[in-house]
C-alpha cells in the first residue's frame, strides 16, 4: 500500500467495532484512501448555469472530503454534449470541455 497522507483513529465511531473493514485503508491505483467510506454523489447546485464547475463547488466537495469520508467524493451526474441536449437540469455539470 502507498503512503497515507493522514491517519484517523476511528475506534470511537459508530460501527467501527461491528464493521472494522470499512475503516481500513484501500489502494485504488496509486492512491491510498484511509477508509472505504464514500461521500455519495449529490446535486449541490453550485455549478454555473453553463454547467461549469465553480470555486464554490470545489470548496463544497473539499469540505466533504475532510474527516470520515476518507477523501473519496464524487460530484453529481454530468452531461457530455456542447449543445446541452443531454443536460437534465440547469446547473448540471458539463463534461464536454475541460473548463
Amino acid at each position: 500500500m502507498g503512503k497515507l497522507l493522514f491517519q484517523w483513529d476511528y475506534s470511537s465511531y459508530p460501527g467501527a467495532q461491528k464493521y472494522p473493514h470499512l475503516f481500513k485503508p484501500i489502494q485504488l491505483g496509486n492512491l491510498t484512501i484511509p477508509n472505504r467510506i464514500k461521500y455519495a454523489a449529490t446535486e449541490d447546485n453550485l455549478n454555473g448555469k453553463d454547467g461549469f464547475v465553480t470555486d464554490a463547488g470545489v470548496g463544497y466537495l473539499r469540505e466533504r472530503a475532510k474527516g470520515v469520508v476518507g477523501g473519496l467524493c464524487v460530484m453529481q451526474g454530468v452531461y457530455m454534449d456542447e449543445k446541452r441536449q443531454g443536460q437534465g437540469y440547469v446547473g448540471q455539470a458539463a463534461a464536454w470541455d475541460d473548463r
